[in-house]
């Protein structure tokens, strides 16, 4: 039983690596952040993007930290998925712009800066 089982989760380990991959949300991050921070603010914790970043992301919590982190001069990145984004949009600069987009399972997570000038 024990074989069956250790045979049977290879499929479903590249199967999962296939349609939810956190790796190449990592580094994707780190391509945009390029030196600069990079935090997230979503509705739930994304510990792969953690592990594949080889550390922990800052996680932003309210709105108000958001328009302050956006805002600094280094112009950081920062991860938010799809949903909560169309929820809190409304509430940011209107500078702010999508750099990426990933499909991760059914989920999107979006990749956002503010603009230069």
């Amino acid at each position: 039983m024990a074989v069956i089982l250790g045979y049977g989760v290879w499929p479903y380990s590249a199967w999962v690596n296939e349609t939810h991959d956190f790796r190449r949300v990592a580094s994707t991050l780190a391509e945009h952040a390029r030196g600069t921070d990079a935090a997230m603010f979503v509705n739930r914790r994304f510990f792969q993007v953690d592990f594949y970043a080889g550390r922990e992301i800052r996680q932003i919590k309210t709105v108000r930290e958001l328009n302050e982190y956006l805002t600094r001069p280094e112009r950081p990145v920062v991860l938010v998925n799809g949903p909560y984004w169309q929820e809190q949009r409304e509430k940011t600069p209107p500078e702010v712009r999508i750099l990426d987009e990933i499909r991760v399972g059914r989920e999107s997570l979006l990749i956002v800066r503010m603009s230069k000038g």
